[in-house]
C-alpha cells in the first residue's frame, strides 16, 4: 500500500488498513470525536469497505498520530473524523492530513469538498476556517435510520446563590476611563437582546434567548424590572438588571460588561453601583447568583464586595449551542 505524502519530520501519510482499525479508534476516542450512538468501529468497517471511501492515516513510524475518513456522492467529497493525537498536535499534521483528501478528490474529479462540524465543538471551526474552508448558510437535516437515539450533550452545572442583608460601607470608585451608568426605561427586545447576548455569550446564558420577543418583552419592560447601562463615551459597555418582584428581596438578575471592555477597570465600578442602586430601594436583602460557566473571577469579586454564599445548587442543562441557541460562545474564560 504506497504513501500519499511524506512530511519533513518523517510522518507519512497513507491509506489506513482493516488492521488499523483500533488504533484508529483509539485515537478518534482521544480526540472526543465518538459519541454513545455512532459504533466507530463499524464506521471504521463501512469506510474500508463501502467502495467509495476510506481513512487516510499520519503514520510517524511507530505509532497512528492522526487520521481522517473520507468519501464523496460523485458532486461532493465529504471527510470525517479528523484526529490529531494530542501529544503531535501544532506541527501541520490536520492541515497535511487535509490535503491529501482535497488531492484523491481532485483525481476523482470530484468538484466539492465538505464537512460537518458540531456548533459545540469550535476549536474544529477555527481550523477549518484557518485553512481556507467557509462556513455555508444551509441548514443541516439528518434522521436516524438504526433506532439510535441521539441524547443532546450536557452541561453540568454549580450554581452559587449569595445573599447581602445589609448595605456595604463600599469605597466610592472612579471608572479607569470616562462611564456612567443610565438606567433604560421599557427597553426595546432589540435592544435588550443585543446587551445580553454581547456580554452573556462567554457564559453561555441561554435563558432570555430560549424567551419569545412577546414573553421578554414582558419581562424586561415590568415595572418590577430595572435595566442600567454602562456608557463608555457613547458606546455601551456592559448593563445591570435588578428585579423587585419579590420586595423586600432584591435581585441582581444579570451583571456584566461586553467582551471588548473586560479588563479595562470597569468591573468594579460597575458591580459598585449595581449594589447602590439596589440598596436605594431599601430591601431587607440583596441577593444574586453566579455559576460555574461565569467568569472564574466573578464569585470571588463578589465576596469581596459584601455578598456571602448560601447555598450550592447543582442542575445539568442541555448545551445550548447543541440547540442552536447560542452560535458561537463560551470561548473567552479559557
Amino acid at each position: 500500500m504506497g504513501n500519499l505524502l511524506k512530511m519533513d519530520d518523517g510522518t507519512v501519510i497513507r491509506e489506513a488498513a482493516a488492521d488499523d482499525r483500533d488504533t484508529v479508534v483509539n485515537l478518534w476516542e482521544k480526540a472526543g470525536l465518538v459519541v454513545p450512538h455512532n459504533d466507530p468501529h463499524q464506521d471504521f468497517d463501512r469506510f474500508l469497505t463501502s467502495g467509495h471511501g476510506g481513512v487516510l492515516v499520519a503514520d510517524d513510524g511507530s505509532d497512528v498520530v492522526g487520521s481522517v475518513a473520507y468519501g464523496d456522492d460523485a458532486h461532493r467529497g465529504w471527510m470525517y473524523y479528523l484526529a490529531v493525537d494530542p501529544n503531535s498536535r501544532q506541527q501541520g499534521i490536520g492541515k497535511k492530513l487535509v490535503d491529501a483528501v482535497e488531492v484523491l478528490f481532485r483525481e476523482r474529479g470530484v468538484p466539492k469538498m465538505q464537512l460537518m462540524v458540531r456548533s459545540t465543538n469550535e476549536t474544529a471551526g477555527d481550523f477549518y476556517r484557518q485553512i481556507g474552508y467557509q462556513e455555508m448558510p444551509v441548514s443541516g437535516f439528518g434522521k436516524r435510520l438504526d433506532g439510535a437515539v441521539v441524547e443532546p450533550p450536557k452541561l453540568d452545572v454549580v450554581i452559587t446563590h449569595l445573599e447581602m442583608r445589609s448595605r456595604p460601607n463600599l469605597a466610592s470608585v472612579t471608572p479607569a476611563e470616562p462611564a456612567v451608568l443610565t438606567q433604560v426605561p421599557r427597553p426595546s427586545v432589540r435592544f435588550y437582546r443585543y446587551l445580553y447576548d454581547s456580554v452573556g455569550a462567554a457564559g453561555l446564558w441561554w435563558e432570555r434567548r430560549a424567551m419569545s420577543d412577546e414573553e421578554l418583552a414582558e419581562t424586561i419592560r415590568s415595572e418590577d424590572t430595572e435595566v442600567h447601562i454602562l456608557l463608555v463615551g457613547s458606546e455601551p459597555a456592559g448593563f445591570v438588571e435588578l428585579n423587585s418582584g419579590e420586595f423586600p428581596i432584591v435581585n441582581l438578575a444579570y451583571f456584566g460588561l461586553i467582551p471588548e471592555f473586560i479588563g479595562r477597570g470597569l468591573g468594579s465600578y460597575l458591580i459598585g453601583e449595581a449594589i447602590r442602586l439596589a440598596w436605594d430601594k431599601s430591601p431587607e436583602l440583596l441577593t444574586v447568583n453566579t455559576n460555574s460557566l461565569d467568569h472564574p473571577r466573578a464569585l470571588r469579586m463578589y465576596q469581596q464586595k459584601g455578598f456571602v454564599p448560601v447555598r450550592e445548587e447543582r442542575v445539568s442543562w442541555v448545551d445550548p449551542r447543541f440547540t442552536r441557541l447560542i452560535e458561537n460562545g463560551g470561548t473567552l474564560w479559557a
